[in-house]
């Protein structure tokens, strides 16, 4: 679970420590009103610091009073949105960024590698830019995880947005920010990240990072967007200055400006992105608008301001075969991992929790026993040790929670067997108190399993695809899988439609290999003896039948 804040956090971090040059001096704040061009009202821009440390949570009132009259509020990405693709991203074993191959050439590979190799602990052609991005931010996630606050800056205002009924959103698309970490990795960082050897005796590399954030935290309580922005002047290259931030502060200010004409709004992002040329300050004054300071000597700290919450219903959420329901604190989204298992999930920024649900139907019937349970929490915890166990039962089926500390990340799981049927409740929180919080027991009291549910039978359907030229009968009907349809760098063009029985907890796959034009298949049993070897890597007792077709 950590990887999930990780891959956020670096996006969002990043976004803080990259300079542009301003042209004049800014006032010292980091709250402006934009009006004009057209708004009837006035909206707001607010810079702020993805991090959680309490000393940053000291806002002017003007700050509490801008949202507070405004309509809407919104951070640089939905956090729904965002989370559902770091997670669906994470859980694609065949696409977690591009490789090490991909970003050096021959010479620095053959170089790297070797070295590379012992220190993730696996083959060089394995490593990827995120398993690269992670070694190389590990001090983000560990300053995050000691900060006294449940969540950062963006997600309290929108937290206290969201408890006063506005409408509340993202700026940027998820895919402005997707990409971001793979366009980030270079030569220099796989020298940076293998450097330790080189590090000057006496001294490494974390106290220089504390005392730069320790900085960059200085300045921002002092409300100083010059200083933010001349602390991390040096901190760049001009080609990484363009994607963290003067293509996305275009695009935010565009966003902004269409926004802010629908309703008035609050927009809180990265302090970085407000001062210089190409800030979003100024590129908003050249759209027309006028954005000046809002000045102010009062602060409040965040466990003193109190406001007016308007009750914000839970959703009662069922999955599509009416296999069970539950509460959820919002609308979830649906995942399905590995292009195979549907999942509804929840992210809540406001607490840097998430929950989830899902039900799975395998080909035999789940045994309630030891075993059975220790081979889903093998699956599932990877080794981590279990904090706590205890047995459980709902609605007559039987089932067992657990508490574990996956990398610092506390999570309570709560699984049920019943006939070919598991049942799974997870919350996963940064702080462990969240997941003792009063709704995260709403959530488990709320998840009811139907206790007349039985797979149902789908029927036999044809499946006919003219671009392979195939024609059958499938018990299911096959939907394309995304995560492992691609064009891999050996010149293989891969198709592939799956789908689960729900009858039998079968599941029924469609692969396609083709070659790219230009390339023939010399062998067909090299491939089929690498399909082979593939398979026996995740399964026992394979059988094997080949036919000839036409």
């Amino acid at each position: 679970m950590r990887t999930f804040f990780k891959l956020s956090l670096c996006v969002f971090l990043f976004g803080f420590s990259v300079p542009v040059i301003a042209q004049q001096p800014f006032a010292k704040t980091l709250l402006w009103r934009i009006s004009g061009n057209g708004l009837k009202k006035p909206s707001y821009l607010f810079g702020t610091m993805h991090l959680t440390d309490k000393r940053l949570f000291n806002f002017t009132d003007s700050v509490y009073r801008a949202i507070e009259t405004s309509d809407g509020l919104a951070i640089e990405v939905n956090p729904d949105e965002m989370m559902a693709y770091i997670i669906n991203k994470t859980f694609d074993q065949l696409g977690k960024g591009k490789s090490v191959k991909d970003i050096l050439g021959n010479k620095d590979y053959n170089k790297y590698s070797a070295p590379l190799a012992k220190k993730f602990g696996k083959p060089a052609d394995e490593i990827t830019t995120s398993d690269l991005m992670k070694e190389k931010n590990k001090w983000m996630t560990e300053y995050l995880e000691k900060g006294e606050m449940p969540t950062f800056v963006d997600g309290y205002l929108y937290g206290i947005a969201k408890k006063q009924g506005k409408w509340i959103g993202g700026i940027e698309d998820v895919a402005d920010q997707a990409n971001v970490l793979d366009d980030l990795i270079d030569k220099s960082d796989i020298s940076y990240i293998l450097a330790d050897k080189n590090v000057e005796p006496g001294k490494n590399q974390q106290p220089a990072v504390n005392d730069g954030v320790e900085t960059m935290i200085t300045a921002y309580t002092s409300q100083d967007i010059n200083a933010i922005e001349n602390i991390t002047e040096a901190s760049t290259t001009t080609e990484r200055k363009d994607i963290l931030l003067i293509h996305r502060n275009i695009k935010m200010a565009r966003r902004i400006d269409s926004l802010a004409a629908l309703r008035t709004m609050f927009f809180a992002i990265g302090a970085a992105h407000l001062p210089g040329d190409s800030g979003v300050i100024r590129l908003l004054q050249a759209r027309g608008f006028t954005v000046e300071p809002v000045m102010s000597n009062k602060k409040i700290a965040a466990a003193s301001y109190k406001f007016k919450e308007v009750e914000t219903p839970w959703v009662e959420v069922k999955d599509e075969q009416g296999s069970y329901s539950v509460s959820m604190p919002g609308n979830p989204v649906d995942l399905k991992l590995f292009g195979i298992l549907k999942m509804k999930f929840l992210f809540d920024i406001t607490n840097f929790s998430g929950f989830y649900t899902m039900s799975a139907t395998g080909p035999r019937v789940f045994i309630n026993n030891d075993s059975t349970y220790t081979a889903f929490t093998d699956r599932m915890f990877r080794g981590q040790p279990i904090t706590s166990e205890k047995k459980l039962e709902k609605n007559g089926v039987k089932g067992r929670e657990y508490a574990v500390s996956l990398n610092g990340v506390s999570a309570r799981v709560q699984i049920f067997l019943k006939d070919r049927t598991a049942f799974v409740a997870m919350v996963y929180a940064l702080k462990k108190e969240t997941t003792s919080s009063p709704a995260t027991e709403k959530f488990f009291r709320s998840f009811i399993i139907n206790p007349g549910y039985t797979p149902q039978i789908a029927g036999n359907t044809v499946f006919s695809d003219s671009i392979m030229g195939i024609s059958f009968s499938s018990p299911v009907t096959l939907v394309a899988n995304t995560n492992i349809s691609r064009q891999d760098n050996n010149g293989w063009k891969i198709s592939a439609l799956n789908n689960t029985d729900p009858a039998t907890g079968n599941f029924i796959m469609l692969s396609s290999k083709e070659v790219i034009a230009g390339r023939y298949i010399s062998n067909d049993s090299l491939v089929y003896g690498g399909m082979n070897q593939f398979l026996q890597l995740q399964y026992d007792n394979i059988k094997y039948s080949d036919t000839v077709i036409q």
